[in-house]
Order: structure tokens, then sequence, then C-alpha cells
């Protein structure tokens, strides 16, 4: 396909036609060969492309109706291809051991700031590293001033750093990236939450206090190194609660969060504490366009109804539930523990470390508050009556659940087939009625792909073999770039750099890899994980594993047997609940895989069709 000037159309100023032709003509290319090799290749050319235009344009363009107030600027993402992360500082682990080395000497300020901020390990301070520099100081024994003097002796000690700085410039584009995304404009623990998911924490024992002292240092140095452009943020109180690239934005972020207020406060006099988000997304979406001048406009459409829940939750006294509820932070817990126990059916047992982790995902701001046994009883029984305390079983349960054993049998439906009678397994060690959860069961030699197929049957299950669709990933993105597939092959077994490089490329296939597990409602079951192992890339998992943050749908994750639990090739995934580490005896294992074949043997009832 030619492209030519003389084709654009004839009111277009001259300097834009100059801008685009060329990147269409590379993009058009009949020879494949000559085109972008990549889409990083491509956004980058398109972004100069723009910036060309709209500099050779000037003011002769746009007779576009202006808004009561200047909207926030168009927000590209940002290209990575001239940034990388290090693939020794790849995890929050090593990045904040090389930030504790580069810092300055061991008894410095400079040291002890990196060092109250980024711990390895939990610090006895309660000090928020989102707090204001004088409860820094506080922290430290020094001014506020003085923290100020310590930042920018960072930002001098870390310039000169190659892959230090490398590292950090790698973290501020993936945020930046992050922000185009999400409209401009996220809240602090929503930007954390992007850092635990880029960077595998290791061996930390306290990784979101640490990935927020990462954001703190990120914002500082970014306020240093770039005056001119650097990140806008917005405190609530002392701590800074969102962060944005425009004034605007933060601007709307603050009238999302006030409107929350007053709708938790107009549903508190009416007798409702939780406000679900089919009735908080309009309200708050009508605050946050109210401030750019027009409605439905691209300003806030850019913003996803997830983000205005997020912004609302920066409010003081808002809350925001694992269902995307708005509630207050002082809600009663007996209100808490009956949303959390609705729709559990009579047969159900209730065991008190079970429920205080439903309570602590869905509503982490009321679980605090959940009094232990034999307070624990009263609250119970105040919101469902029909439950009572069993010394023997140690759980909540109804007189009809002490008659009905957990089974595959009395539990379980598949495709319209009827239970078979006489087998039954109990699927109890899954904890599978707990809604989305995440367990790494144990699987004894052997069974692996039989069972991940029998519970692909029983629970009507997607199956992702993990290694399998990274391998695939990674072979159709090397034929796209023209790099034969035997030279991603020979890296494995090549030098310690190359390995690294391939590590880098295994890693860009994990959003792939995130979204087909996480996209649908069906649980999943995940079979080997030994790419991910092999390049110590199993703790990216730690995502589902996350209590406060439950998985949108059941994943179980297969393992092998092995002394410590959800270990593979040596490799050990990052658990946070004694729960989610099952172990699948051979016998359990059997009966699954006899179960399984029952039903698939059965016949059909015609009736159930």
């Amino acid at each position: 396909m030619s492209v030519e000037a003389a084709g654009f159309p004839a009111d277009l100023p001259r300097p834009v036609i100059d801008g685009l032709v060329p990147f269409f003509q590379q993009a058009l290319a009949r020879d494949s060969r000559q085109r972008f090799g990549t889409p990083a290749q491509m956004l980058a050319a398109w972004t100069a492309a723009l910036d060309a235009t709209e500099a050779g344009a000037g003011t002769a363009v746009s007779t576009k109706r202006q808004p009561r107030r200047a909207a926030a600027p168009p927000f590209r993402p940002v290209s990575l291809d001239d940034v990388h992360m290090p693939a020794g500082l790849a995890g929050l682990d090593q990045l904040v051991t090389e930030l504790g080395r580069r810092s300055g000497s061991s008894n410095s300020n400079t040291r002890k700031l990196v060092y109250l901020l980024v711990p390895r390990s939990p610090v006895d301070d309660p000090v928020d590293p989102l707090d204001t520099q004088a409860a820094l100081g506080s922290a430290l024994g020094i001014t506020p001033a003085s923290v100020s003097q310590q930042f920018g002796k960072l930002a001098e000690l870390w310039r000169d750093q190659a892959e230090l700085r490398q590292a950090l410039e790698w973290l501020r584009a993936e945020l930046d990236n992050h922000l185009a995304a999400d409209g401009g404009v996220a809240a602090a623990s929503t930007a954390v939450n992007w850092l635990l998911d880029v960077l595998p924490t290791g061996e930390l024992t306290a990784p979101r206090r640490t990935a927020t002292g990462l954001l703190r240092l990120l914002l500082e140095l970014d306020t240093r190194w770039r005056p001119d452009s650097a990140w806008q943020r917005r405190r609530h109180g002392r701590t800074i609660a969102t962060v944005a690239r425009d004034p605007l934005r933060l601007d709307q972020a603050d009238a999302v969060a006030n409107r929350a207020g007053r709708l938790l406060r107009e549903g508190t006099e009416l007798g409702r504490w939780l406000v679900p988000a089919a009735v908080a997304v309009p309200a708050l979406r009508e605050a946050f366009e109210a401030l750019s001048g027009q409605a439905n406009d691209e300003v806030g459409s850019a913003v996803p109804d997830r983000v205005l829940l997020e912004l609302a939750a920066t409010a003081s006294a808002v809350g925001l539930s694992a269902a995307g509820e708005l509630h207050s932070v002082d809600a009663p817990v007996e209100a808490a523990v009956e949303a959390v126990l609705q729709g559990l059916p009579d047969t159900a047992e209730v065991a008190p470390d079970h429920l205080e982790q439903r309570l602590t995902a869905r509503f982490p701001h009321v679980a605090a508050t959940l009094p232990r046994r034999p307070g624990l009883d009263n609250v119970v029984r105040a919101v469902r009556p029909s439950l009572g305390w069993s010394p023997e079983r140690r759980a909540y349960v109804s007189p009809v659940s002490a008659a009905v054993p957990e089974t595959l049998a009395t539990r379980l439906t598949t495709h319209g087939r009827p239970p078979v009678p006489g087998r039954t397994v109990s699927l109890s060690w899954a904890r599978l009625g707990d809604g989305p959860v995440f367990r790494a069961v144990q699987v004894p030699t052997g069974y692996g792909d039989d069972l991940a197929a029998a519970l692909v049957s029983l629970i009507d299950a997607q199956h992702v073999d993990v290694s399998e669709f990274l391998l695939s990933a990674m072979e159709r993105q090397a034929a796209a770039g023209g790099v034969p597939w035997w030279d991603i092959v020979a890296a494995d077994a090549g030098s310690a750099q190359d390995r690294q490089g391939l590590a880098a490329f295994v890693q860009q296939q994990l959003p792939a890899l995130f979204d087909q597990v996480e996209r649908g409602s069906r649980p999943v079951v995940l079979t080997d994980l030994s790419v991910l192992a092999s390049y110590g890339l199993l703790p990216t998992l730690s995502r589902w594993a996350d209590v406060t943050r439950p998985p949108p749908r059941t994943i179980l994750a297969l393992v092998p047997a092995g002394t410590r639990p959800g270990t593979v090739d040596g490799a050990s995934l990052v658990l946070n609940s004694p729960e989610q580490s099952v172990v699948l005896s051979s016998d359990e294992a059997a009966a699954l895989l006899a179960v399984a074949d029952d039903r698939a043997h059965a016949p059909v009832d015609d009736g159930a069709r």
C-alpha cells in the first residue's frame, strides 16, 4: 500500500501531514521486514509522530469548545525500549538490599532513612512511609528539614549508580504505564499493589510495608530528578493518598472521595452501612466529571469504575470491600460477619480462623475488631442463630450439618449428572466453599496430570498448563520478532548472561498468563510450574495468595509432594496462610480419580438433560 502526502485531507496543516506520513509508510510497508519489529517500537514511533505533529501544527487546528476547567492533558504510555530491569535487581528483596548498600556509610542518616522506609524485616516503629517528613524525622531523631536533605543526598548518590538508576527508572516507567491505563490518577495503595505485581518479594516478611516505602522513595526521587515533570501527589490528613500526572486529576480524586463520604452518611441515616458498586459508581463518576466541565467526556470515561472505587476509599472513614462495596471503617463487626456468612448453606461448618480469613479478605478494616471465643459465639449467634459451637468439630455448625459429612457426592454436581451412589470422597481439604481461594496442592508422584483432569471434571474447572502456556507465548513472540526459536532454546544452556536475558523474556509473558488465569468465574487448575521455578519467577504467583486481596476465582496449583509446602524444583511459592498449603495423600488422590471415573461412565438421566 502506498502512503503519500497527497492522500491526506487537504484541510490538515502541512506539518501534521509531514509527521504522519513516515509512520504510516513504515507501518503499512508491503515487505513485512520493513515494518515495526515489536508493538513497543510501533508505540514509540507513533508517540514521536504525535509529538511532531503537535509541535508543527501550532494553534491552527482546534475550534473545540473549552471546558470550564482545563482538562488533564493526553496521557500516553511510556515506551520501555530504553529502560529495563537489571536481572540482579528484579526482586523486591534484591532491590532493597542494593538500595541499602548504596545509601551511604553505615551510621549515616541517609542509610537510616532507607532502612526505615524499605526494611527487609518488620520494624518496631509503626511509622507510615507515606507520612509527613516530620513523622519520618521523629522516628529518626532528626528535623523535617534534615529529612528533605537526606532525600536529596540519596538522589545524588543514586543518580550515577548505573544499574540501580536503571532499575528505578524502569519502575517509574512501569508506574507511568499503569497510570496511563487507569486514566492518569491512582490511590497510593493501588500504586503499591502495582509494585508488588512486578517485583517478586522473595524472602521478605513484610513485603507490603517495604513496597510502600519504595513508592515513597520513587516519589521523592522523581521530584528531584524531574522537577518540571514529577508526579503530583495529594495528602489526606498526614499521609500521601493519591498520585497523578496532573493537578486536575488530584482535584477530581478529592471530589470522588468527598462524594463517597456523603454516600456513606446518607446510607447510615437510612440504616444501610454498605453501598454496592452499582449504586456508588454512577455517583462517583458524576463527581469526577463535574470538575472537567464535560459530562461523559474523554476525561471521565478514561477512568475505569475500579479506579473510582479505589479513589473513594482514600477518604479517611471509607473502606472498600473485596466485592467493590463502600463501607464505613467503623462498621459494626456484627454487620460484617452477617455479610460474609450470607449465602452459606445450612450444612456449612464455619471454623473461627476460617471466619477471620473471610472477614479479613472482604472487610480488612473491620476484621481487627472481631472478638475471640467465647465472645465470638455471641456475634455468630446474633447473625446466624442456627449456628452453634461444636467442641468436637472446633467449628460453628447447624443441626443439619452435624448429620451430613462434607463429601463430593453431597456438595458437588457436574453437568447435570446425578450423584453416583456408593462411592464418595471428601473435598474438605480444599475448602472450596470459602469463595475464591488459592491453594497449593501437594500431589503424590504420578498423579499430577490425571488429578488435573479429574478436578476439571468434578468441579467444572479450567486447566492451564503454565509451562506450556509460557513456552507457546514465547515462541509466538520470537516468531513475530524474526528470532529463530532454537536461538531461544540455546540460551537456556548458555552463559549466565544468556539465562538472565531469557528470564526477562519469560517475565514478559506473565501479564498474558495472569489474564488467562484471572479471566472467568470457573475454578482453574494450574499444572507444571517448572518454567517459573527455573527462572526465579515462582514468587510472582503470590498475587493470588494475598488473603487481603483474594483471587477473582478459585485457583488450585498442583505441585509435587515435598518436605516444604508449595515447592517446585527447589523454589517455593510464597503462601500467606496455612490453609493455602494442602497435602494430598495417595489414598485421597486415588479416591478422587475413582469418583471422576465413576461420573464419567455413569448413565445420564434423560430427564436431567
